[in-house]
C-alpha cells in the first residue's frame, strides 16, 4: 500500500512524482490494480473550483481506499456518499434551470430588438475588462499574453483599467485594479453550465461596484463560453460593449474537443453577443469573413492581428544561466514555445527535427530543439522523442511563467511557429500570439503559411514559410536556417524591424479606440477617437 499523486489539470506543476489525473487512469486501469493505494491525492489549483468531484471519486476509489483533494491551502477527503448526494441534486435540477435561462435569453433578445438608440460614450478613460474565461492558474500561453498585453496598453494610453475576473490573474502588474470574482460553481459536476450559472453572480457583483463607484466610458469583453455579461451591461448602463472575439466555441468544441450538450443555449448566447456588440475585435480576415458569413454587419468588425510588448521582448536580452542549466552553451538552438494545443503543430517540430537528425546525424553534436511550455499534445511530443531516439537533442522545460518567455526566447537561434491546418478544412482563423514574440526577438522565424499568418509574415523577407502540417518542408526549412547563418541575421532583423512599426500592444489597443470613436456616438454627435 502506497500513496499517488496526480494533478487536477496540465498546467499545474508539483513534484517529480505526481502526474495527470488522465495519464494516470489510462495506464492504471486494469483490474489487477483494485484497491493498489492507501491514498489518491487529486492536487489542483483551487478545491473550491475543482470540476466533476465526483465523476474523479468514483473512478479513483476503484485504485484507492481513500481519495483526497488538495490545493496549497487546504486538503480534504472526497466521501462518495456526500458527493453522490449533491450530484443527484445537481442533476435535478438541470432542467429547470436550462429552461428559465432559455426563456430569460429569449426576453433579453426581445429588449434588445426593442432598443433604437445608439450607446453613448462621452469620454475613453474608464473602462471594465471582463475575464471570464474558466481557466484557472494558468501562467503562461496566449490568452495570458493577450490580456496581459491589452490591459497594459489601456493603462499606458491614460485609460483607467478596472478587471473583474474569473482567477486571479498574478500575472499581471501588483498596481492592476483587479477583482477576483470566483465562481460559486453550483452545476460543478456538469459541463457548461457553471459558465452559464456565473452570468447571474458577475453581473450582480458588478452592477453593485456600479452603484457604489460609478460606471465606466466602455466595456472591454473576451468573449468565452457562455457569457454575457459584457452585453448585459452594455444593454443597463447604455455604454458600448467591445467584444475581443477569439472563435466559434461552437466550432473549437466540436473539432478540437468534444462538442457542446447545451447546443442551443451556446448558439443564442454567441449569437447575441455577435449581433448586439457595438464593436467585435478579430483577429484575422478568416474570423471576419466567418461573422459575415453568419449576418454579422461587417462595419462593425475591426481585423486587429495579436501584438507584443517590443521592450520586453527584445533581440539585447541575455541568458547565460539558462544556456548553462541546459547544457546549451555552443550548440545552435531551435525552438518553440507554447501551450502545446491541439492546433500548435508541437509533435510535428519533433518528428521533423528527428528526421533531420536522421538524414544529418552530424547536427546531433551542433544543435538542440528547446521545446518550452506542456499541454495536451505533450504525450505525442514524447512518443516522437523516442520513436526517433533524440532524448539527448530535446530539451523539454515545461510550463515557465510568462515573464520569463523573453529569456527563455532569447537562448534560441531558430524560432519555429508550426501551426497546424483546421481538422474541417476551413481556412486557419488565429493568430498566434509566439509569432510576434519571436518577431520582436530578432530572431530567424519557420512558420506555417496558413490564414494570418501569411499576411503578417514574407516568405525569405520576414521568416521561411511552410506548408501547414508538412513535415519535409519544416525539416528542410530547418537545415537551410542551421546551415545560413546569414540569412538567420536578415530574417531576424526585418521581422524586428516589422514589429516595432506594426505590432506593438500599444498600435493594437490604438487601433481599437479610433475604430470605436467612429462606431459610437462620442458626446451626442459622431465622432473620431479622442481621449
Amino acid at each position: 500500500m502506497k500513496k499517488q499523486e496526480l494533478l487536477d489539470y496540465m498546467y499545474l506543476k508539483k513534484d517529480s512524482n505526481s502526474i495527470r489525473l488522465g495519464e494516470f487512469v489510462e495506464q492504471n486501469l486494469k483490474f489487477k490494480n483494485l484497491k493498489k493505494y492507501e491514498t489518491i491525492e487529486i492536487f489542483t489549483y483551487d478545491i473550491e473550483l475543482v470540476r466533476k468531484p465526483f465523476i474523479k471519486a468514483l473512478l479513483l476509489k476503484f485504485f484507492a481506499h481513500k481519495v483526497i483533494l488538495a490545493d496549497n491551502n487546504e486538503k480534504k477527503e472526497l466521501k462518495l456518499r456526500n458527493l453522490a448526494r449533491v450530484f443527484f441534486k445537481q442533476l435535478l435540477n438541470i432542467p429547470y434551470f436550462v429552461l428559465k435561462e432559455f426563456f430569460y435569453l429569449l426576453q433579453f433578445e426581445s429588449k434588445l430588438k426593442q432598443k433604437r438608440r445608439k450607446n453613448i460614450i462621452n469620454e475613453l478613460k474608464k473602462v471594465f475588462y471582463l475575464r471570464t474565461d474558466f481557466w484557472f492558474g494558468l501562467k503562461s500561453g496566449g490568452s495570458v499574453a493577450h490580456t496581459k498585453g491589452v490591459i497594459e496598453a489601456f493603462h499606458k494610453l491614460g485609460i483607467d483599467v478596472k478587471v473583474f475576473s474569473t482567477d486571479r490573474l498574478e500575472y499581471l502588474d501588483p498596481s492592476a485594479k483587479v477583482d477576483f470574482v470566483k465562481p460559486k460553481m453550483l452545476f460543478r459536476d456538469f459541463p457548461e453550465l457553471p459558465e452559464l450559472e456565473y452570468n447571474h453572480q458577475l453581473l450582480k457583483y458588478i452592477l453593485d461596484y456600479v452603484q457604489k463607484n460609478g460606471k465606466p466610458d466602455f466595456i472591454y469583453q473576451r468573449y468565452s463560453l457562455n457569457n454575457y455579461v459584457g452585453l448585459k451591461l452594455s444593454y443597463i448602463l447604455g455604454i458600448p460593449l467591445i467584444l475581443e472575439y477569439n472563435g466559434s466555441f461552437l466550432w473549437m468544441s466540436r473539432n478540437w474537443g468534444r462538442g457542446v450538450i447545451f447546443k442551443k443555449l451556446t448558439e443564442k448566447i454567441e449569437y447575441l453577443n455577435l449581433k448586439y456588440a457595438d464593436l467585435i475585435v478579430v483577429v484575422s480576415k478568416a474570423m471576419l469573413n466567418e461573422l459575415v458569413d453568419r449576418g454579422i454587419d461587417p462595419d462593425k468588425i475591426l481585423i486587429n492581428p495579436n501584438g507584443v510588448n517590443a521592450e520586453k521582448f527584445n533581440p539585447s536580452i541575455k541568458a547565460e544561466d539558462l544556456k548553462q542549466k541546459y547544457r546549451l552553451k555552443n550548440k545552435l538552438i531551435l525552438g518553440f514555445i507554447g501551450t502545446f494545443g491541439q492546433w500548435h503543430g508541437a509533435e510535428n517540430i519533433v518528428k521533423s527535427y528527428g528526421k533531420l537528425l536522421q538524414e544529418h546525424p552530424e547536427y546531433k553534436e551542433k544543435t538542440r530543439l528547446f521545446m518550452i511550455g506542456d499541454g495536451v499534445k505533450m504525450p505525442e511530443v514524447k512518443e516522437n522523442i523516442e520513436k526517433y531516439n533524440i532524448t539527448d537533442n530535446v530539451i523539454l522545460t515545461g510550463l515557465i511563467p510568462q515573464e520569463e518567455a523573453p529569456k527563455y526566447l532569447s537562448v534560441c537561434d531558430i524560432l519555429i511557429n508550426a501551426t497546424d491546418p483546421n481538422p474541417d478544412g476551413s481556412e486557419f482563423f488565429g493568430s498566434p500570439t509566439k509569432l510576434f514574440e519571436y518577431m520582436a526577438m530578432g530572431k530567424a522565424i519557420i512558420s506555417s503559411d496558413l490564414g494570418q499568418m501569411k499576411e503578417i509574415l514574407e516568405n525569405e523577407k520576414t521568416a521561411l514559410l511552410v506548408k501547414g502540417g508538412d513535415i519535409d518542408e519544416l525539416k528542410n526549412a530547418m537545415k537551410r536556417l542551421i546551415d545560413d547563418k546569414e540569412l538567420r541575421k536578415t530574417l531576424g532583423k526585418n521581422a524586428r524591424k516589422e514589429v516595432e512599426e506594426k505590432y506593438t500592444w500599444d498600435k493594437h489597443v490604438e487601433r481599437i479606440l479610433e475604430k470605436l470613436g467612429k462606431l459610437t456616438v462620442i458626446g451626442g454627435v459622431h465622432n473620431g477617437y479622442r481621449r
